[in-house]
């Protein structure tokens, strides 16, 4: 997206030091967006991660950083009083299929709850266009392309989480007419993205000869998508203004883990060193993302395709094997 098509707008951004946070800031930094950044900086992975981050980003004059919790009401009250919003981008979340198995409250506070008070303020405040960050994760074990107008089948509390915020911001779009797109990601991969994620630890411990760990036989199926293609779903949906509407982000095309890992074993020469482990319930047979309404509605075109995207996010890790 241009400089020229682009307005010099507010945009306040939960989330800004995370995976997709950091790589969205930084592209609406550059095209000259005031960007006002919120971040309770307590990710569960190293926090020099977060922090290298964040200074990257205050090297530009446009942007402003509050750390604060979502929770705390008043705080992100005075924080909207403050400065003259024009769109909320909400990307702060717990994330983790696995982990809400084993934490489902804190879901409940940190996604819904939070979110519930950023919609209250877009009520009180006026401002009438939210972009939130929901997941494959509320299709559960839905079969083939992944259509919008499927029913959800969340199987964990992480999914649970985003679809309950959707249907919140169903529900304040049509009372308060606050304008809200829901973009439901499909496993987002590339620079900086989280210890945690398959991608990372693969091509990781391969690099370095040890172990991985693969949950199921490795037929399980997932739509990888590069972050760079994401962030431009984020961006054409700034320029837009929907009433409300729910449109998947991926690239429309699976691969197995097994294939993922010999892609990753082909471009890194190097040998997998696999271990096995029973397969989870929550974990989906497959994600495979239908964008037709994407396409349609965001003019969406994703241009990364795996092996593109492997070789990039393999190349930006030996050249910042720190990271």
């Amino acid at each position: 997206m241009s400089k020229k098509n682009f307005k010099v707008q507010n945009v306040l951004v939960t989330g800004c030091t995370g995976f997709i946070g950091f790589n969205l800031c930084n592209n609406l930094l550059l095209l000259n967006s005031n960007v006002i950044g919120i971040d309770n900086l307590s990710a569960s992975y190293d926090s020099s991660i977060q922090t290298n981050r964040l200074k990257k980003l205050k090297e530009h004059n446009n942007f402003s950083f509050i750390k604060a919790d979502l929770l705390n009401f008043s705080k992100i009250k005075k924080i909207l009083k403050k400065y003259n919003i024009d769109i909320i981008i909400h990307l702060a979340a717990n994330v983790g299929v696995r982990e809400s198995i084993l934490e489902p409250l804190k879901y409940v506070d940190n996604n819904i709850k939070a979110t519930n008070n950023l919609l209250e303020l877009c009520r009180l405040y006026d401002i009438n266009q939210f972009i939130f960050s929901s997941s494959s994760s509320v299709y559960g074990n839905n079969n083939g392309a992944l259509k919008e107008t499927m029913l959800p089948h969340p199987t964990s509390p992480y999914g649970v989480s985003k679809r309950s915020c959707e249907l919140y911001g169903e529900t304040y779009s049509y009372l308060y007419s606050v304008n809200f797109c829901s973009l439901r990601l499909f496993s987002v991969y590339g620079p900086h993205q989280r210890p945690d994620m398959a991608i990372h630890r693969f091509v990781h411990a391969i690099r370095q000869d040890k172990p991985i760990v693969v949950y199921g036989d490795g037929s399980t199926k997932r739509d990888f998508t590069y972050v760079d293609d994401i962030v431009k779903g984020f961006m054409k949906a700034t320029k837009k203004r929907l009433k409300f509407e729910i449109i998947n982000l991926g690239t429309g095309k699976s691969i197995s883990l097994s294939s993922l890992i010999k892609k990753i074993e082909q471009y890194t020469g190097k040998k997998a060193k696999i271990i096995y482990k029973a397969k989870y319930r929550s974990d989906a047979v497959e994600t495979l993302a239908d964008i037709t309404k994407a396409k349609e509605l965001l003019d969406y075109e994703p241009k990364v395709t795996i092996d593109e995207g492997l070789k990039k996010y393999i190349s930006w890790v030996e050249k910042n094997s720190n990271l």
